[in-house]
């Protein structure tokens, strides 16, 4: 159920009610359409695809030892558990663009969503089953409950006739509580990927100063995100643009973990956590779409041991990484 009003033209206001069933072993993930001409509400799919490629991670039976225990129990399992979830999402959008026209603008993208407050009723007013460790149940399945809050904001600034200055800021955070110890995977904030921290490949990145030597862990996951991008686009010649960028942030949790140490936020250390990636980016203009290639290589990694988190001094040409899109990341 969704509805939406727009009380002028550059204003819009969702309210969305979203139930969930997530069976158990099956990840599901968000696609966000952030480009600012269109104005769209959340969805959900099953990344069947992503499970068929890394289907021995996902099945426990084929993890030993250590690598069972770090990646798959603790609070990655309490993240993944089979759940229902009952949700309500308010978005307001506020965009100045004026389409066809050169004239700086801004865009804001705020999100509220809160999960569980209904199935939590029903399940004191039916006084459904509750486990041992104090966890509700109804239709036989535990409910989560959570609140999540999500910020963005973009401004471009048009510089000459072609190029564009386009600087963005994303905030995030999501708490658990009641009825639920971690946030649902599909809720929680991942670092790197292709239109956030682009020198890190998609869950790569974080949680804050978290060091792991192991390569294979499952998934890095986060309660809190913060990004700030900055880009310049320029034409280039003929349908070819590039992009020059600097990407900033990371993800952090909220409480202190053994699955993630140096993972949680901390106010006093939040510069030392703040990963820094900087690339080129090769963009063309084909017909309606954009076709897009940037490559990244980090700056500065708050993943790595204290005396070499400055990157430069050991680049190699091997950590560059290239992100493929369609249209632009922002």
């Amino acid at each position: 159920l969704n509805y939406a009003s727009a009380d002028i033209e550059d204003e819009m206001l969702y309210i969305g009610h979203d139930i969930m069933v997530i069976p158990r072993d099956v990840m599901l993930y968000a696609e966000n359409d952030r480009d600012a001409e269109k104005l769209t509400v959340y969805t959900y799919a099953i990344d069947t695809s992503r499970i068929e490629e890394r289907k021995d991670l996902y099945d426990t039976e084929n993890l030993k030892g250590d690598a069972l225990s770090v990646q798959v129990t603790g609070m990655l399992m309490k993240n993944w558990y089979e759940k229902v979830s009952d949700g309500v999402r308010y978005d307001y959008i506020y965009n100045t663009q004026q389409y066809g026209t050169r004239h700086n603008f801004n865009y804001l993208h705020l999100s509220l969503e809160s999960a569980g407050n209904l199935f939590n009723a029903i399940s004191h007013l039916t006084k459904s089953n509750t486990d041992q460790n104090g966890i509700k149940y109804i239709f036989g399945v535990p409910y989560s409950q959570y609140i999540r809050a999500t910020a963005e904001y973009k401004h471009y600034f048009y510089v000459g006739k072609k190029s564009t200055f386009v600087t963005r800021v994303i905030a995030g955070i999501g708490l658990p509580y009641n009825n639920s110890t971690a946030m649902p995977y599909e809720k929680s904030f991942f670092g790197g990927g292709p239109t956030t921290i682009r020198a890190w490949h998609l869950r790569y990145l974080g949680p804050g100063n978290f060091l792991s030597d192991n390569q294979d862990i499952l998934e890095r996951i986060g309660d809190i995100q913060l990004v700030i991008n900055l880009e310049h686009r320029f034409p280039i010649i003929s349908i070819f643009e590039g992009a020059l960028f600097a990407d900033i942030g990371n993800v952090w949790l909220t409480h202190q973990s053994q699955e993630f140490p140096d993972g949680q936020f901390n106010l006093k250390t939040l510069p030392q956590s703040t990963a820094v990636g900087i690339g080129f980016g090769l963009r063309a203009n084909i017909s309606i779409l954009t076709l897009r290639c940037d490559l990244a290589i980090p700056l500065y990694d708050p993943g790595m041991q204290s005396s070499h988190r400055w990157r430069p001094p050991y680049w190699k040409l091997s950590q560059t990484t290239a992100n493929f899109g369609i249209d632009y990341p922002f």
